[in-house]
């Protein structure tokens, strides 16, 4: 019965191929069509060949939407966290980056990363190991924020090296500072 396997906490993947197949199809986690009749009116995958050779390439694939998925999120994550420490650095010493340059970072950095993380095949055998299926999981956020942890402590070492090599008091910095003071009052 499928109902008593879903309550145990199994995932059911049923086949059919005919009209007295469709409520087991419907029902199911994973419904595969295999024949292009009534049955693929509830199935949620229909096979053009009539075995079951599909279902391996079914679970591959949702592994890798999956695993893909929860991957651009944690890139996304990750991303935004290191451009926000980023910016909050260069406010300490007085310098932002303009919006061309933050649409070049955008356009040329994330957009590229996000487009080709989904067109990484899957892989040519099935394994055990089962993937996150919640975005919200203590090990994702673990591993986001240890990456981003290593990156802050790259930034501030490159933060504090520009104030050993570059420091503010350089005479070249002062016409930059006496402009952004603020509004001159006038009285």
């Amino acid at each position: 019965d499928f109902h008593s396997l879903q309550k145990e906490g199994f995932m059911v993947l049923m086949c059919g191929d005919g009209a007295n197949d469709c409520g087991a199809l419907k029902i199911a986690d994973v419904g595969v069509s295999l024949s292009q009749e009534e049955a693929s009116i509830a199935a949620a995958f229909t096979s053009v060949n009539p075995d079951i050779s599909c279902v391996i390439n079914i679970l591959k694939e949702g592994k890798c939407a999956l695993v893909t998925s929860v991957e651009i999120f944690k890139y996304m994550i990750a991303f935004s966290l290191t451009e926000y420490f980023a910016m909050a650095l260069m406010m300490f010493r007085n310098t932002f980056l303009t919006d061309g340059e933050c649409i070049a970072i955008d356009l040329f950095i994330s957009l590229p990363l996000c487009s080709l993380l989904p067109l990484i095949p899957t892989h040519d055998k099935l394994t055990f190991h089962k993937p996150y299926c919640k975005l919200a999981s203590f090990p994702i956020f673990i591993s986001v924020f240890i990456q981003v942890f290593i990156n802050f402590l790259f930034q501030l070492g490159g933060f504090f090296s520009l104030y050993l090599f570059f420091p503010t008091s350089d005479p070249r910095y002062d016409k930059y500072r006496k402009c952004s003071k603020g509004p001159k009052s006038y009285e």
